[in-house]
């Protein structure tokens, strides 16, 4: 009598750990995906406070292009640095209604 493994029982065992394996890389690319999120909506939150005490300050928003320089100190004392967004590095879009 011989010993081993069928074809049939490899092609179950390497199916159920690519299975269990696609599982686990879909669901931290998820959780990778949400710490980006949770990291845009912080950033978004500091500006919001910053923008606020910056009008409260100095009675008008900032200017259109405030938030072109990222990583820059323009808004110091408000905030240390411009962020940006984590994965594109890209600056975050800021539209005022009007120029006051």
């Amino acid at each position: 009598m011989k010993k081993g493994f069928t074809l049939v029982e490899l092609l179950i065992a390497v199916s159920i750990i690519a299975l269990i394996l696609g599982v686990i890389f879909i669901n931290w690319r998820v959780q990778i995906d949400r710490g980006y999120d949770t990291l845009r909506k912080k950033h978004l939150n500091d500006i919001k406070r910053a923008f606020e005490e910056y009008y409260n300050d100095k009675g008008c928003y900032p200017a259109a292009t405030i938030l072109a320089n990222c990583g820059g100190p323009e808004l110091q004392p408000y905030l240390p640095t411009i962020p940006c967004d984590p994965v594109s590095r890209l600056p975050y879009k800021y539209v005022p209604v009007d120029d006051t």
